[in-house]
């Protein structure tokens, strides 16, 4: 802040050259004239004249000082009351803000929440039957591939395409979509019963499945029998198209309903050569080779794997749900930390404004004190100019009482106003 309070002394803190001038002039023709009568006690002329000068402008310098300073005085009461009263206050409020959100959302979606308890809970019974069926079993879950599994079974399937596509050109020559469909439904059919069969027997017989086995038994024993026929019948469909191929003839002016039946019936009856061999066997090998990935992708226990998994599905819900919870308290966190932060950084520049104010006023003091005594030897050395010149010039007998003792008393007051 600057001290433009300075301005109305400038008069007396570096004497110009002319106001020198004056005050030798004004004591020349003083006492050339006798102006000051000898027996007066009472300033007169010149030195009554920059008495009253000095008198005046330092009023109007001690004023703005003052004013200035009670101005500065000001800024840092305010903010020294922000520091030790504003801020606290600021801080406290943000406190019970993040308090409140962390509780509301606490409440809402966090682990106070009702989905959160229900997800705790749905964990919990997964664990007891996890550790339960662990402890009984005494191993760990034993099962292959289980992401190539399913794609291995689609693709047996999709194999299955042009391999009995042959098959039902016997009956739908000349209708694509349909031998497509056809073919995809038994390559569909194969495979689930590979499926089924597989896990069947992994389950059935093994040392820790201590369950009756007839009922699985018999039911490995229809599929595997209701698969060989269903093979069968597609090996005997092809060998009677290759059959017909062969003699330079087809179905299509025979009519669907009875004479394609007829030719079927007759189809079951022929004996196997070469083609229906190969379809046989090659639809064998496939369902042999579902089979045994659905063997080896299976657990002996049919509740294990399932057990396994719900338990695996709960835990990562539960670590997805508190991961969730953890990055929005978070949020709340850095949010509230960068509020804190910004008041954290006004604290530290209003102590720095509080320092420069302090610094400030000491100097001001220090300016001031500087610059009474400054104007007051000024003053001294004018009257003083003033003087020697009045006495060089005035009659000796002439020369006034008031430049004695009662002078130097007069600026000595000076000091104290």
């Amino acid at each position: 802040m600057s001290n433009s309070y300075r301005k109305f002394i400038e008069k007396f803190i570096d004497i110009p050259q002319h106001e020198l001038q004056n005050a030798i002039r004004s004591g020349q023709m003083d006492g050339k004239n006798n102006r000051i009568e000898k027996e007066s006690n009472e300033l007169e002329g010149y030195i009554a004249e920059i008495i009253s000068t000095f008198k005046s402008q330092w009023s109007k310098y001690k004023s703005s000082y003052q004013d200035q300073r009670s101005e500065i005085k000001t800024l840092k009461n305010s903010a020294e009351h922000s520091i030790n009263q504003t801020i606290p206050d600021e801080i406290r409020s943000l406190e019970d803000k993040k308090n409140t959100q962390e509780d509301v959302f606490s409440t809402k979606y966090g682990r106070n929440s009702a989905e959160y308890e229900k997800l705790e809970e749905d964990l919990r019974n997964s664990r007891v039957d996890y550790d339960r069926i662990r402890s009984e079993l005494n191993r760990p879950l034993l099962t292959k591939f289980e992401k190539f599994y399913l794609p291995f079974l689609l693709l047996l399937a999709v194999a299955e395409l042009p391999i009995n596509r042959a098959a039902f050109e016997l009956y739908f020559e000349g209708v694509p979509a349909v031998l497509l469909i056809l073919a995809l439904s038994t390559g569909l059919i194969l495979v689930f019963f590979a499926h089924t069969i597989g896990h069947l027997v992994k389950e059935t017989f093994n040392s820790e499945n201590h369950r009756t086995k007839l009922m699985p038994v018999l039911g490995i024993g229809m599929t595997s029998i209701v698969t060989f026929i269903l093979i069968y019948i597609l090996a005997v469909m092809r060998q009677g198209y290759a059959n017909l191929t062969k003699g330079g003839d087809t179905f299509k002016g025979l009519n669907f309903f009875s004479d394609k039946v007829e030719v079927f019936q007759d189809t079951l009856l022929q004996p196997l050569s070469s083609e229906g061999i190969s379809l046989f066997i090659i639809n064998f090998v496939v369902f042999f080779a579902g089979i045994l990935a659905s063997y080896f992708r299976h657990d002996a226990n049919p509740y294990y794997e399932k057990i396994c998994k719900n338990f695996n599905k709960y835990r990562e819900k539960m670590a997805d749900k508190k991961n969730k919870i953890e990055k929005q308290l978070e949020t709340i966190r850095k949010d509230h930390q960068k509020k804190l932060d910004a008041i954290e950084v006004r604290r530290q520049n209003l102590n720095k404004d509080i320092d420069q104010w302090n610094e400030e006023l000491i100097q001001m003091d220090e300016g001031f004190k500087n610059d009474h005594k400054i104007i007051l030897s000024n003053l001294d050395t004018l009257i003083q100019t003033y003087q020697s010149n009045y006495l060089e010039n005035c009659e000796k007998t002439q020369k006034p009482k008031i430049f004695g003792p009662n002078l130097k008393k007069i600026i000595k007051n000076l000091e104290t106003e």
